[in-house]
């Protein structure tokens, strides 16, 4: 019973294997209509940008690098602004304007949560596509998500080439850039101004030619061809004025005190004449310089608007801007650090009922007060006893009056003030004595306490503590000025306090306040002592510029790209880019010598480096599938595979390399390329014999068919060998997860089954060194299902359906009934099972 059970399957098997009917009509995969987001920043940002890339004449887009750049200032991309603009308050910027994605294996692209602006998307596809979008605008209003899609089809590209000349300047050009509007393609010149930028998709772009210190030139619609150079010639800029000087200043009433200077940026202010307020003409040295006088533009030699002046300090400032940016600040003074006060006289107490300001000098304490609106304060204290001496003679009393005299109070001063007028007063320090001027001499107002006759020196007395004081924050030619440049000092307080935010000055790093210029003198702090009006002078550190050349890679955000000769040892961090492995920092762009890798403290001089990439390398495998060993290769990234020689597979036909284990989708040796290590799968085919066709069967002598029956026969191919448990278990694993179901998985042909019939327990398991013997233990209702199966693996319509038209895909004994009904359509070109005569003619 056992071994008629196995011949049974065996011969099912073997006419299986004999009579398959072969196809060969290929069937294309579906493009899914879907957007991967593979990019996001700033989720809380609804904004997104979504595209798809195409390639005129391929099928394969995957693999672009997408750059998506805000425009940030006239025409410069983040990524432009950046080269131009070197500090850190840049980095930031650029770092969260420039974004990076990849599309996918259809080309796809997305990326979420971009901030509102304008933007340009580049496409790169290796260095010989590209294409540009600009003028992109996403903006969200908080209630709809800002979503732009865009279709963009890469095209050829082409270089640029030109010289940039530079006013005054003859040799070492470096420095200066060319970019092209609204994009990221930007160059640098070398030493004798050349520049060249490359791999631009063709069109029609504006040029923008900047240096630093000179004024920028724009050229127009220039053309750019594909695989061409396509020249621009020379552009000479002209250089722009560093002038920040006045040539000179007139008032409407009044005069400098000292005179004007253009070196001298401090003065006082005397007027001729009391007045309420002034006008002031002031005139530039050079005229491209411009004028700012308290914050508002003047005209250079027209006047100003009328400047209101008030009791005590007025304070004038007027700012040149040169036409480079930098800054310089005159600071004109007018009225005197003193308040109004009315003079009681010399009193034993205080006045009654004061008012703000009153003043008196009390004969018992030797003090002069005056009164601040709560309470008296001392102005003034006579000296004191000596300790074993007499007591110090009173001063004298003054008369009590009635009515008090309002006097210009001076302060304490070692001598009298020059050009008195009626009325001033001040306190000796060297006497002791207040004095007041009566119109022609001065008059003692109030003496302090002589010391002992045979007693130490009396203390000296307190000086009057109403002061203000005023310190004026000089930028020193800075391209973007102090948050403030006038900081005043009242009393009781003695220190400058919180300094202004520091300046910007191009190509320098702020060092600090000093009372001299260039650092000469000292510096201040924020717990310097004030005691008189001062002038400060920002100290300069000359710069020195660090150029990246990264040849299509991203450099690491903590690379500077400003050092000072100050600035601690410096090491380089490793850019990225796609692909590629980073090989080392170089100072030529021959990339010869030995990499650098740091710029030691004490360093001087512009740096420039370039990066030296290698392109990744990738394994391909080979999988026979039971076939010859293929040996791996080693593919660059992005390169084509060499089709190796076929594999070898006794009783099979080699069809070809396929990209999944499923054997789905044929690899193309002359358009697929390598972007990862890669696994090629073998796909075999039987070995078919030759197409016969019979119209009559009959052999003389011997009739090959029944007595009185011929049978005529269409052509049709069958298989020469039997069907190997390989190729058995391969469709049968492609099957089961594609819908079909088997009562029997199969069996290698001389492999002991284990255990008892028909439950063997090695059924089904994967293929082992008796892969290529025939499969045993199946059906022929397996056969039949195995055999649709087959078909639509290889894309060929099934031969075997129900009467309904549904093709059978279940071996079961519960669809016994189904399989054992199947209808054949022999016009099918699926694999099948031969007929009786298609076998007997075999």
């Amino acid at each position: 019973m056992k071994k008629r059970s196995y011949f049974f399957v065996l011969m099912s098997v073997f006419i299986l294997i004999a009579a398959m009917l072969s196809c060969s009509n290929p069937i294309g995969g579906n493009t899914a209509d879907s957007y991967q987001d593979n990019g996001a920043n700033d989720l809380t940002s609804l904004n997104s940008l979504r595209g798809n890339v195409r390639i005129v004449g391929m099928e394969n887009a995957e693999g672009c690098d997408v750059i998506i750049e805000k425009q940030v200032a006239g025409g410069k991309s983040a990524s432009v602004f950046g080269k131009i603009n070197k500090n850190i308050a840049t980095e930031a910027l650029i770092e969260n304007s420039v974004f990076n994605v990849v599309t996918d294996n259809l080309g796809n692209f997305s990326y979420s949560g971009l901030p509102n602006g304008v933007y340009t998307v580049t496409v790169k596809k290796e260095s010989t596509l590209g294409a540009i979008v600009t003028g992109i605008v996403l903006d969200e209003n908080k209630k709809t998500r800002a979503v732009v899609d865009l279709d963009i089809v890469l095209t050829a590209t082409g270089r640029l080439s030109g010289q940039v000349t530079l006013e005054g300047l003859t040799t070492n050009l470096y420095g200066s850039f060319v970019y092209a509007e609204g994009t990221s393609y930007i160059a640098a010149t070398d030493g004798a101004g050349n520049f060249e930028l490359k791999d631009i998709p063709v069109g029609t772009y504006n040029l923008v030619f900047y240096h630093e210190g000179y004024l920028s030139f724009l050229k127009t619609a220039v053309i750019i061809n594909a695989a061409v150079d396509n020249p621009v010639g020379a552009v000479n800029l002209i250089k722009k004025s560093n002038n920040t000087y006045l040539s000179g200043i007139t008032f409407s009433n009044g005069t400098l005190d000292p005179v004007f200077n253009k070196y001298t940026t401090l003065y006082d202010l005397n007027l001729a004449t009391t007045v309420s307020s002034i006008t002031l003409t002031p005139t530039v040295e050079d005229t491209n310089s411009t004028i700012k006088v308290n914050g508002i533009d003047v005209v250079s030699g027209l006047a100003s608007q009328a400047i209101s002046l008030s009791t005590g300090k007025n304070i004038i400032t007027i700012d040149v801007i040169s036409q480079t940016g930098n800054f310089r600040s005159y600071n004109i003074v007018y009225g005197e650090d003193c308040v109004s006060i009315v003079w009681k006289g010399n009193l034993a107490v205080a006045p009654l009922s004061p008012q703000l300001n009153w003043a008196y000098y009390n004969t018992v304490d030797k003090k002069s007060y005056i009164y601040n609106g709560s309470s008296w304060s001392v102005m003034a204290e006579s000296g004191l006893d000596g300790l074993s001496g007499a007591n110090g003679t009173d001063g004298q009393d003054g008369a009590n009056g009635q009515d008090g005299i309002s006097i210009v109070w001076k302060g304490n001063l070692a001598v009298s003030p020059l050009n008195p007028q009626l009325n001033w007063a001040y306190y000796n320090t060297v006497d002791k004595k207040s004095y007041i001027y009566n119109g022609s001499s001065w008059s003692v107002m109030a003496e302090s306490g002589l010391d002992g006759l045979s007693g130490t020196d009396g203390t000296d007395g307190q000086d009057n503590t109403a002061y203000m004081f005023v310190v004026f924050f000089n930028s020193n030619g800075a391209t973007t000025p102090a948050s403030f440049s006038i900081k005043v000092v009242r009393s009781p307080a003695s220190t400058v306090g919180t300094l202004p935010s520091p300046p910007q000055k191009t190509n320098y790093t702020f060092a600090g306040w000093f009372t001299g210029i260039n650092g000469i003198g000292t510096e201040l702090k924020e717990d310097t002592t004030v005691t008189a009006d001062m002038e400060l002078y920002a100290k300069w550190t000359l710069n020195y510029s660090i150029t990246y050349n990264l040849n299509e890679g991203v450099n690491h955000p903590s690379n500077p790209d400003l050092y000072t000769v100050e600035t601690s040892v410096i090491t380089f961090a490793t850019p990225t880019r796609i692909n590629y492995t980073f090989d080392g920092w170089y100072d030529n762009s021959g990339l010869s010598g030995t990499a650098v890798t740091t710029i030691p403290l004490g360093s001087t001089g512009n740096k420039e480096f370039w990066a030296k990439w290698i392109i990744n390398t990738y394994t391909v495998t080979f999988e026979s599938n039971g076939g010859s060993v293929v040996s791996a290769d080693v593919i660059e990234h992005g390169s084509l595979v060499t089709k190796p020689s076929d594999p070898t597979l006794s009783g099979f036909e080699f069809i070809g390399w396929y990209k999944e284990s499923g054997l789905t989708t044929q690899w193309n040796f002359t358009v697929d390329t390598v972007t990862a290590a890669t696994t090629l799968y073998a796909k075999w085919g039987m070995t078919l014999a030759e197409s016969k066709t019979m119209i009559s069967v009959n052999s003389t002598g011997h009739p090959a068919t029944l007595q009185g029956r011929e049978v005529t026969l269409s052509p049709f191919t069958m298989g020469k060998y039997e069907v190997t448990y390989l190729l058995w278990y391969t469709v049968k694993e492609w099957a089961t997860s594609n819908s079909y179901t088997f009562q029997n998985t199969g069996m290698e042909g001389s492999v002991t089954g284990g255990g008892s019939w028909p439950n063997y327990t090695n059924v089904g398991v994967a293929p082992t060194v008796a892969s290529s013997e025939p499969v045993t233990m199946v059906s022929w209702r397996d056969s039949i299902v195995w055999s649709n199966a087959y078909s639509e693996m290889n894309s060929l319509t099934p031969c075997y359906k129900t009467s309904g038209g549904a093709v059978i895909k279940d071996s079961r004994d519960a669809n016994a009934a189904v399989v054992d009904a199947a209808v054949l359509n022999l016009s099918a070109n699926g694999y099948r099972l031969p007929t009786e005569a298609e076998w007997e003619y075999a």
